[in-house]
Formats: C-alpha cells, structure tokens, sequence
C-alpha cells in the first residue's frame, strides 16, 4: 500500500509540473502574441505617420524656404512631429529626379522605424491651353504671305485666316477644313493666364542681360557667346533668361541653345538675311526645346526653330520662300501672325513651361501632385 500511495505522489506531481509548464508556456506565448501585436499596430502607426508626413512635407516641394540643404527646416519637422503625437523624425529631404521630387522620410514611432520614398510628379494645367494645341495661332488674325504656310496640324485665329495654307507634303488645303476658331475674347485663349506666365518667369530669372551683348555670370560661364563660326550663341538650358530692349540681328546669326526661357522686352530684328535658330545643329533639330516671348514683334526672316514662338503683337515672318523658315513646335501672336514658312506640330516645348513653373514655384499656374512611384522599407 506504501508503495502504491508512493507511486500516485510522483505521478500527480509529474502531472502537476506538465500542467506549469503547460501554463507557462501558453503564458509565454500569449505574451508574445500581445507583444507581436503591438509591434505591428506600431509599425502600422510608424507607416501611416511617415505617409502623413511626406503628404504634408509635399505641399511644400517647391517652396526653397522650407528647406535647408534639401532637408525640411526644423520648424516644420517639429509642425509635423506636435501633428502626430509619437513620431520622431529622423530624416526628411528630397531630391530632383530629373523632372520630378523624390520625398525620403526615415522616422521612428514607439521604437518601431519607418522608412518611406515617395516620387511626386509637379503637373501644372499649362497642358489644358488650347492656344498650345496649333503649329501656328492668332489672337486676332493669320495673314498667309507670299508664297504661303505649310502646316502639319491645323491653324487657329480668332478672327480671319487669309492666303494659302498648303499640307506638309504641299497639297493646297481649305482654310475651312484647317481653320479651328479659339472663340471671342481671352478667356477661352488663355492669353492673360500666359502673359502671367512670362510676367512671373521675368521676376523670377536667373540671368538679366541689360542688353543684347556678350554676356557671363558671376563664376565665368558664358550665357551669350560668339562661338568659333561667328554666330550669337544664347544658352537658356534649365534658366530663364531676360535680354532687355530688341535682338537685332545685322551681322550674325543667333543660335538658342536649350530647354528654357527666354524673354526679350522688345522686338527681333534680323537684318541682312542673317537668321534665327533654336536647337538645330548641323543639319538636324536636337532632343531640346526652347521658349521664346517678345514682349513686342517678332520679325525673323529665314530659319529653324524648335520649340514655343510667342509675340505678345505680332508675329511677322517674311520669308523669300515657304522652306525658309521652318518651326517645330508651335508659334502664337497675341494680336497678328503675318507668316510664309513650314510650321510641323510639336507640344513636347509644354514640359519646359511646366518644368520651369514647378522649380520656381509659380503661382500663375495652377500645379497638381502626382504620385508617380512608393516604395516601403
């Protein structure tokens, strides 16, 4: 009996250590499972609080006084850090993606780290402009010159369309079937909004050449330049460029150079025959596009252009023949486009508009964010 009663005390004591041990562990693993889930709702919490703060940090994308070294100021880390109680932010900067912002955050909340890269793509509604959808257009009236226009695509004016209009492959066309009339007034034109544009743009440039001349900045790059052949060569890539008072052209051709602005306070003159060019070298137009806005006439005579031409009067090009002058792009006259040339449909010159109005934060447009790319980590 001694022996049996022996035997029950170590098995219900065997029994009694498995149940502690059971209950041990069942302790532990619920333990783990409340700490496991504590861990992903604050790492569920640490993602949305970086989201939130890339949001707002993108609303000040092209604002420079926001930034420090393409690090947001500390003002508005601890803006962002009082708005979402917990975060501490590590890193938050952004970095030009050729056309686009890339938005890097690296935060913690509760222990738990975040890192988000969030790529913004800056739209501006200059892409809307139905003046931009024309190889050539008028505010008012297109007079066909002499031997007349060549179009791919169709023509616009407000008003009348006068003289022959001819296909690019020369086949005479029915200014009826071409004509599309921008409607009554600049409302539908736009024309104010892009003379808000070029007003803006001229405010904010980053060269002012006081007149039309050789011309370098401050650490010796040349801007305007005679090159080894003799001609004017202005470089406008990535820059908004001011000339004051006319371009005159009487003994050397001008060459644009680039993807920018450029906008001259008076006429363009060119004289003598001597011609005008943008982004066509040696036989062929390159990937450029270059923006063009006289705040007066423009008079060129003979030719290649790519880009965007815009007189705020008129647009007066008095070729000896169609094939003298050629754009690629679009050219528009706020009043009068009196032509004889070759003008083939481009619009690729809105991305410079659009790019130059996202980096100098313009408020004469209006910019939209778009999320081109998000990646986690």
């Amino acid at each position: 009996m001694g022996k049996q009663g022996g035997s029950v005390l170590v098995l219900s004591m065997v029994l009694m250590l498995t149940l502690v041990v059971l209950a041990v562990g069942m302790a532990v693993t619920i333990n783990n499972e409340i700490h496991i889930s504590r861990y992903e709702e604050n790492m569920l919490q640490a993602d949305y609080y970086a989201e939130s703060a890339v949001e707002y940090a993108s609303y000040l994308l092209a604002d420079d006084s926001k930034w420090n070294d393409d690090e947001l100021i500390d003002e508005e880390k601890a803006k962002i850090e009082n708005l979402l109680n917990g975060l501490e932010i590590e890193e938050l900067s952004k970095e030009i993606v050729g056309s686009d912002y890339q938005l890097i955050i690296s935060g913690r909340y509760n222990k738990v780290n975040s890192k988000l890269v969030v790529i913004y793509k800056l739209v501006s509604d200059l892409f809307d402009f139905k003046m931009f959808k024309f190889p050539i257009a008028a505010g008012n009236i297109i007079n066909s010159n002499g031997s007349g226009i060549k179009v791919e695509g169709q023509v616009a004016a407000n008003k009348h369309i006068n003289g022959n209009i001819y296909d690019y492959d020369g086949n005479p066309k029915d200014v009826d079937d071409i004509h599309a009339n921008l409607g009554d007034g600049d409302e539908e034109l736009k024309t104010d909004v892009l003379i808000d544009y070029f007003t803006e743009a001229k405010e904010k440039a980053d060269y002012v050449i006081e007149s039309f001349d050789t011309y370098q900045d401050e650490n010796g790059n040349y801007i305007l330049y005679i090159d080894h052949e003799g001609k004017y060569v202005l470089d406008i890539d990535s820059k908004v460029v001011v000339v004051k008072g006319n371009i005159t052209l009487n003994s050397r051709d001008l060459y644009i150079k680039g993807s920018g602005v450029l906008i001259v306070s008076g006429n363009l003159n060119c004289n003598n025959n001597y011609k005008i060019y943008a982004n066509y070298e040696n036989g062929s137009y390159t990937h450029d596009y270059a923006i063009s806005y006289f705040e007066k006439n423009l008079n060129p005579k003979y030719g290649r252009y790519k880009g965007l031409l815009v007189g705020e009067d008129n647009l007066n090009i008095n070729s000896s023949s169609i094939n003298d002058f050629e754009l690629i792009g679009s050219a528009f006259a706020k009043n009068n486009a009196n032509a004889e040339g070759t003008f083939i449909y481009d619009n690729a010159y809105i991305n410079v508009l659009n790019n130059i109005a996202t980096s100098k934060n313009f408020t004469s447009v209006n910019v939209i964010r778009t999320i081109s790319d998000w990646q986690e980590f």
